[in-house]
């Protein structure tokens, strides 16, 4: 009769430890689920590596900004997106910046001269070879007028150490440059820059810009 007692709790023990055992094995099972689910618990570090500067046009999640793929337009703003890589950071930038202003300037001396020289008309005070050189020095002051309006917009620094600069300025700078250039030469040669063909010169810039 005493060993079937002793038999008996030895069972209910067994049967304890059992189910603490199961219980155990259940918590952990839940406690991994969740981790699994929501990462480790910590902060992840690729995660946190991505660039959260907001002057980079990224955010924590990293990547490229759309503006280094495809220049922005704009009704009000000219933009450009200038590149540079060389020893340092701070020189890069400065290097990204002369590109940017750069390409500004050269695309707006052709544009001006291009326009200028449609809507000039050649005349026995004006030769050809002195309307060109008015054109293309217009086309030069209406060029510096627009880089001394040039603000960098964004500033993003790649995985190779390069570093992409947005560039914008005001679409009012040349235009308004243009139009007193355009009054000016007017008063000195009527015959050659007629105040109807520089309207017209100023309305295509206007609308090429």
């Amino acid at each position: 009769m005493k060993r079937l007692q002793i038999h008996r709790k030895s069972s209910i023990y067994i049967l304890l430890s059992l189910a603490a055992f199961a219980a155990a094995s259940l918590s952990s099972c839940a406690t991994l689920t969740a981790l699994t689910a929501n990462g480790s618990g910590e902060d992840d570090p690729i995660a946190e590596s991505a660039p959260a500067d907001p002057e980079s046009g990224t955010g924590k999640t990293g990547g490229q900004p759309e503006w280094t793929r495809k220049t922005p337009k704009s009704a009000e703003f000219l933009y450009v997106t200038g590149y540079g890589k060389v020893t340092d950071r701070t020189t890069s930038t400065k290097r990204a910046i002369a590109d940017g202003k750069d390409q500004i300037s050269r695309w707006l001396e052709t544009k001006v001269q291009s326009i200028l020289l449609e809507h000039t008309s050649e005349t026995a005070s004006s030769s050809r070879t002195a309307v060109n050189e008015t054109a293309l020095e217009v086309s030069r002051s209406v060029s510096r007028a627009s880089i001394s309006g040039v603000t960098q917009k964004a500033l993003w620094v790649d995985a190779d150490g390069g570093v992409w600069v947005l560039l914008e300025v005001p679409r009012s700078v040349p235009v308004r440059q243009f139009e007193e250039a355009a009054k000016t030469l007017t008063r000195k040669d009527a015959a050659a820059y007629s105040e109807q063909k520089m309207r017209e010169a100023l309305k295509k810039l206007e609308e090429e810009l």
